[in-house]
């Protein structure tokens, strides 16, 4: 892979590469490197992942009081290198199997590593609205997960925008914190099942604002209020809320360079039991996989299955060379 006007790239030797340095990928990091294996973690970004735009985290065990998303991310990052696992910085770009043997060439700017085994952990992100105020306020007002936040908001009034089951699920649970909750949807009708729609209807906590476009998420240090705009009148509503859930659906950030690797139709990577996919030698874990529920225990959880599988498909990558 030598390229011209380019030094020549000398190639290092690896167990496992685990690509994204959020919560699964951290686990399976410590996992692989527990079991003595030689393992390599790839973050482009800072490490932690989308933990890092939370606040408290108050459903993680082991911290009675929460605890800040960014201190969780870099606990477990230190924990990772202690165990013995090396951690770079920069961006995989390519991965190419092996037409000699069963490793695989991870391509990382002039990184260049050949590994047995590869656990993909890039994660996902919910969608945004794409409203003045909504990056500015995330993590103030702005949360995007009713089960990590939710709590913080008891006896307050809250919006929920978005109108499928995720949304309606997530209002109804909602319910046992705020004193109201404003239901937002775009549409005239809500895309959830039926049963969801009568439960809201029926609670008292519950208003719905049904055709409305979102326009503005407003507030100085926190979130103050919500603007929208009713798509029949055009008339312009604000509501004064303390906290704003937003559910228009998740995107996963699966690397283009994975074209080979089976997804569900709506792109997130397809995995069996050990969290292996449809290639031999490759795993996924946390949010990039077809799973349904997303939090920080559940990814941690896929990070130790992923890397005790990768290790097991190891252990008998060696006996059939013997």
């Amino acid at each position: 892979m030598k390229k011209e006007g380019r030094v020549n790239v000398q190639k290092k030797y690896y167990d496992i590469v685990v690509i994204g340095g959020g919560p699964a990928g951290l686990t399976a990091s410590i996992y692989a490197a527990r079991a003595a294996l030689k393992v390599v973690l790839f973050e482009k970004g800072v490490l932690g992942g989308q933990i890092n735009t939370t606040d408290i985290i108050e459903n993680y065990p082991g911290f009675p009081t929460g605890v800040k998303g960014p201190n969780l991310g870099a606990l477990m990052s230190e924990q990772a290198k202690n165990m013995g696992a090396d951690i770079i910085q920069n961006k995989i770009t390519q991965i190419n199997k092996s037409s000699t043997d069963n490793s695989f060439d991870v391509v990382a700017s002039d990184n260049i590593i050949n590994c047995r085994s590869v656990i993909i952990a890039t994660g996902a992100q919910p969608k945004t609205l794409g409203v003045p105020g909504e990056l500015d306020l995330i993590g103030k007002g702005v949360s995007y997960c009713a089960t990590c936040d939710g709590a913080l908001f008891k006896d307050c009034c809250i919006a929920v925008i978005g109108g499928g089951d995720s949304a309606l699920t997530e209002a109804l649970y909602l319910t046992r914190y705020a004193s109201e909750i404003h239901i937002i949807h775009r549409r005239e009708e809500f895309r959830a099942t039926k049963s969801l729609v009568n439960k809201v209807y029926k609670n008292d906590k519950i208003k719905v604002h049904l055709n409305m476009d979102v326009k503005k998420i407003g507030g100085e240090d926190e979130v103050e209020f919500i603007l929208m705009m009713d798509k029949k009148t055009k008339e312009d509503i604000q509501i004064k809320v303390d906290g704003i859930f937003i559910y228009v659906g998740m995107e996963p950030k699966v690397p283009n360079f994975l074209e080979n690797i089976s997804k569900n139709e709506h792109g997130f990577i397809i995995v069996d039991q050990r969290l292996s996919t449809n290639i031999p030698g490759i795993f996924a874990a946390g949010d990039v996989t077809e799973k349904q529920v997303r939090q920080v225990s559940t990814a941690i959880g896929d990070g130790a299955l992923a890397a005790i599988n990768a290790d097991e498909y190891l252990v008998e990558l060696d006996k059939s060379d013997d």
